[in-house]
């Protein structure tokens, strides 16, 4: 069959003068009102059924809102999976801040000891002073006595040195306590920091988490939107396929004895253009608008009518004009 190139329409001129020449020629064949009437209301059937597979060519518009649609459920899915790492990754920040003002408080605590232990080591430093200078006295005063003083002086000397290291051992333990304690001051400074740190970053997550929020539902909006104009499509498309359609079809082989495999041919073989030319020339052909001469022959000649207009539009090397040629001599000259 030759091809027609998409949103191409083949028309058969103007069809009020088209009804006019049908109703004179059903005049002058001499058919009664009743009979005119039949062949009328027949045709106006058949157009109907021309107007149903036009509703069913719209039903191509449903692959793209189901492709709109599935795209919107996987980008919702996406912003379901995103919001459900920020929960997580809120989970593991809210821990870890948990941790932060652990180690703050223990930094602390550790502080205060280093404090404590530097106020005994100088309580210590300066027992050991005031001991220092006891002994000091203790041994000018024995210098001066007898040999039992000598004996309490060097008695006194060996005490001295005893204080001395005491002393010294004092100040190192209050040197070690005093570093102890700028570690601690430092550590305690950067735990408030690490502290701080992370509340300001779980706030950036909250915004994050409720911007996330708020996009979900604006897409679950539009899905509804698609969802139901898809649904409202699928409706319109179940009117216009109107099964009375089926029934009309009937009622014309019933009417005028057609056969009903050469009526299924007109009906459904033939694709886009070249189905609108096929069921014009069907409501032509049909109506008898041949020469008058044939207007009393109209019913019973319609096969031979109907499987030459077939025939050429199945053939492969046929074109429009071709087909515009033979549908204008059936309507000139007749069988």
């Amino acid at each position: 069959m030759a091809e027609v190139n998409s949103g191409e329409r083949v028309t058969l001129g103007n069809e009020v003068s088209l009804w006019g020449e049908i109703t004179s020629i059903l005049n002058k064949g001499g058919r009664n009102p009743l009979q005119r009437t039949a062949v009328l209301e027949a045709l106006k059937k058949f157009g109907d059924m021309f107007d149903r597979k036009l509703a069913v060519k719209n039903s191509g518009n449903l692959p793209a809102l189901e492709k709109k649609i599935a795209a919107l459920e996987n980008q919702r899915a996406d912003l379901t999976t995103k919001n459900t790492q920020l929960e997580i990754q809120n989970k593991l920040e809210k821990q870890a801040k948990e941790v932060a003002e652990k180690q703050a408080i223990e930094a602390m605590a550790a502080k205060e000891k280093a404090e404590t232990q530097a106020t005994e080591a100088m309580t210590a430093k300066e027992k050991a002073e005031n001991r220092s200078a006891a002994d000091k006295a203790v041994k000018e005063a024995a210098e001066k006595q007898t040999i039992e003083a000598i004996a309490v002086k060097e008695k006194a000397e060996n005490q001295s040195a005893a204080d001395k290291a005491a002393k010294e051992v004092a100040e190192t333990k209050m040197a070690e306590a005093t570093v102890a304690k700028a570690v601690a001051e430092k550590q305690a400074i950067e735990a408030m920091a690490a502290k701080e740190k992370a509340e300001n970053q779980s706030a950036a997550d909250k915004v994050t988490k409720e911007v996330a929020e708020i996009q979900v539902k604006e897409l679950n909006g539009k899905l509804l939107t698609e969802m139901k104009r898809k649904d409202s499509l699928v409706e319109l498309i179940k009117k216009q396929v109107d099964p009375a359609a089926d029934k009309a079809r009937s009622k014309i082989i019933e009417d005028y004895s057609l056969s009903k495999d050469c009526l299924h041919e007109f009906a459904t073989t033939v694709e886009d253009e070249k189905e609108y030319l096929t069921l014009m020339g069907y409501k032509i052909i049909s109506t008898g608008t041949v020469k008058p001469k044939w207007a009393q022959h109209v019913l019973g000649n319609f096969k031979e009518v109907s499987d030459k207009l077939l025939n050429t539009l199945q053939s492969d090397n046929t074109s429009h004009q071709e087909v515009r040629e033979e549908l204008e001599k059936l309507l000139k000259g007749g069988l």
